[in-house]
């Protein structure tokens, strides 16, 4: 509309909508231009004047709410009037009640307007305005009793019709037979129903309230169908009462009908295998299968039939339905679904309680298993601390804590058990060189540098060998399946590696770790290991010597070519 604020406020709150704006004098004419095509949409303001416009252009339909722009109703006072402001403030704020129930009043008189509602209708209003309203029980989401109030989506759109011009509700509830047996004798007035040939004799069926057609369900095994009349000669749950039971008897020539109280009765004999098919609403029968946990059941058809969802009003009370077929077009069932079905219990999942019950079952179980395992891992703890201390009894025992090698006691240990190794097994020897002369020059912690390099070069050339440190400066290697000319490779590579590497002394010098090496091999078990290790250490002295006088050697050649 001209000068409405909406045209200043639409861009700012969709600001990548770039409508273009046709601006109207009255409302009447943009209505007239979106009827004709001229125009694709038409923003007004909300507060009831939307059912006026759907109501007088019934080929029009609303399709959004734009809540993020709102207009509050406020009265405007003069800025030299700031005491009578605080007055009506004050006022405001002590009668909100009673405003609120005004502006019901009023919403209630503008809706008569809008409904166009004929004296017989008003009259009506104002000289009964109450009827009496059958629940079905057992009828999720639709239909729900809950202590006197008519909860679901067909009580939820009930409501919605019976506020918007006060009308006065009164609640029974019962089995859908015993429902229509008061409502057929004229003591109910309305109530959540099929339209059938049948009905049309005792009751007016206002506009629907759901416009989806019943679909067939079976099981996933179950065979499709086109239509009811696939299910001819075929067992099919019925509800007592419900229109299905009619229908069906009326269309087939051999209706096998087995009737049920309540639906979940009808899919429990259907997953039994007692009857192979259903004919129910889509959202009652999705809300069940859901709720439930039945997934083996799945639509495997649709009707043709009118099976929309309606309220049957009785024929004694023809005002009120034409009351009701003039409201319940301009409530959205959509909005209504959604609000319902928050309202509503939810099924208890019997999948889920099988599976509470075998969880309770093996969780008993479980309670006397973990109660022996209680027993036999304590027993085993226990066990396994006095082991963990024989075990670290045994590491301090048997293991050098500098180099990590295997020590003399682990030596002795293994030659008193006399254990059998891989043959043919090289025993090295091997003594460190220069370690007394570093612990006597820079002290203790320099020569254990120096031990742990050399056990670091060991274990890097020979990670599979058994390494014991026998002495201060003497380490035994043992090599198994290995050959002579493999070792002599490998003892090269060992001397090379440690030329490499270099130890850092306290002085800030460097020293290469380096040591006197012999070996010899264990050919067999029965070839005495203490022998094997006396040649390999005579072997290793001569090495020894020879690097001595190498030594001295070079030292004389320096003198003679300094002089």
């Amino acid at each position: 509309m001209r000068n409405d604020f909406v045209i200043q406020q639409l861009p700012k709150e969709y600001p990548r909508v770039r409508p273009k704006s046709v601006e109207f004098d009255e409302p009447g004419h943009a209505l007239l231009a979106l009827g004709l095509g001229q125009v694709d949409g038409f923003v007004t303001s909300g507060g009831g004047v939307e059912f006026e416009y759907l109501y007088a252009h019934p080929e029009l339909t609303l399709i959004a709410e734009l809540h993020v722009i709102t207009s509050d109703m406020t009265l405007a006072v003069s800025k030299d009037q700031a005491v009578f402001a605080g007055i009506l403030d004050k006022y405001i704020a002590y009668r909100k009640e009673t405003i609120h129930d005004l502006m019901r009043d009023a919403v209630r008189l503008y809706n008569r307007k809008i409904f166009r509602l004929t004296e017989a209708e008003l009259s009506w209003l104002d000289e009964k305005g109450e009827a009496v309203v059958g629940v079905a029980a057992d009828y999720l989401p639709f239909d729900y009793f809950h202590q006197g109030e008519y909860r679901g989506i067909a009580g939820e759109m009930l409501k919605r019709v019976a506020d918007s011009l006060g009308i006065r509700l009164k609640v029974v509830s019962g089995s859908f037979a015993e429902i229509m047996q008061q409502a057929s004798s004229g003591k109910i007035d309305i109530v959540n129903m099929a339209k059938t040939e049948d009905r049309l004799k005792s009751f007016i069926f206002p506009h629907p309230i759901s416009a989806e057609r019943d679909i067939i369900v079976g099981l996933k095994t179950s065979a499709p169908v086109q239509d009811i009349y696939q299910l001819e000669g075929l067992p099919v749950a019925v509800i007592e009462g419900f229109w299905h039971e009619e229908f069906l008897n009326q269309n087939l020539k051999n209706p096998v009908l087995i009737k049920t109280s309540v639906i979940k009765e009808s899919l429990q004999l259907l997953r039994s295998g007692k009857v192979a098919y259903i004919v129910e609403n889509p959202t009652v029968v999705e809300f069940y299968i859901n709720g439930l946990g039945y997934s083996n059941v799945v639509k495997r058809g649709n009707t043709s039939k009118d099976s929309f969802v309606y309220f049957g009003v009785g024929r004694h009370e023809p005002e009120l339905a034409s009351i009701m077929d003039k409201v319940i077009p301009l409530i959205r069932f959509e909005e209504v679904k959604f609000t319902a079905i928050q309202g509503v219990p939810s099924l208890q999942n019997e999948a889920n309680m099988q599976l509470l019950k075998l969880v309770a079952v093996m969780g008993a179980a479980l309670f006397f298993i973990v109660l022996i395992t209680v027993l036999v891992v304590r027993r085993l703890v226990e066990q396994k601390a006095r082991t963990q201390l024989l075990i670290e009894r045994e590491h301090f025992l048997y293991t050098d804590t500098l180099t990590g090698f295997h020590n003399r006691n682990a030596f002795s240990n293994k030659v008193e058990r006399a254990e059998v190794g891989c043959y043919p097994r090289a025993v090295v020897v091997a003594d460190l060189n220069n370690l007394k002369q570093v612990n006597d020059e820079y002290g203790h912690a320099a020569g254990d540098a120096l031990l742990v390099m050399f056990a670091e070069q060991v274990r890097i050339q020979w990670p599979q060998s058994e390494c014991y440190r026998i002495g201060g400066d003497e380490f035994l290697i043992l090599l198994s399946n290995t050959t002579e000319t493999e070792l002599i490779r490998a003892l090269e590579a060992f001397r090379i590696r440690c030329q490499n590497v270099h130890c850092q002394l306290p002085d800030g010098s460097r020293m290469q770790t380096s040591a006197a090496m012999g070996y010899s091999f264990q050919e067999n078990a029965e070839a005495s290991l203490d022998k094997i290790i006396a040649l390999a250490d005579a072997q290793m002295y001569q090495v020894k010597a020879s690097m001595k006088r190498r030594r001295s050697d070079e030292k004389d050649q320096i003198n003679h070519t300094s002089q």
